[in-house]
């Protein structure tokens, strides 16, 4: 094996650690807040994501919403289109939020509190 070889590999050898603490920054926070969410906020993390985190979403971190309780449960209930709503947030225009239908009350305050707690 020729020296610059062995020189490659140890260098590389050395960022592992590294790169693993990285990897671990960035994937830690999810797994905080994963370990608090609801079970029902399963049905939102596949567009939202978990509140606060950093990652893919293809709608608003719901950590910076500013919705009351009564919106929130409009949002839910009636989906993108309802009377009375704040104006949307520019990124997210294009994309409408179906309505989630089949929600107790108790679930919607139960994920109402979970957002708020993570603001």
């Amino acid at each position: 094996m020729s020296p610059d070889k062995t020189r490659v590999r140890k260098s590389t050898l050395r960022h592992y650690p590294v790169l693993f603490g990285i990897a671990l920054f960035a994937i830690w926070p999810q797994v905080c807040v994963a370990a608090d969410a609801p079970a029902v906020y399963a049905m939102c993390r596949n567009c939202h994501n978990y509140p606060g985190s950093i990652g893919p979403r293809s709608a608003p971190d719901l950590s910076e919403s500013t919705y009351t309780l009564d919106q929130f449960r409009n949002q839910l209930m009636n989906g993108s289109k309802w009377p009375g709503k704040p104006p949307k947030k520019q990124k997210y225009r294009w994309k409408e939020m179906p309505p989630q239908i089949g929600l107790a009350e108790k679930q919607i305050v139960e994920l109402y509190g979970y957002i708020v707690k993570s603001r």
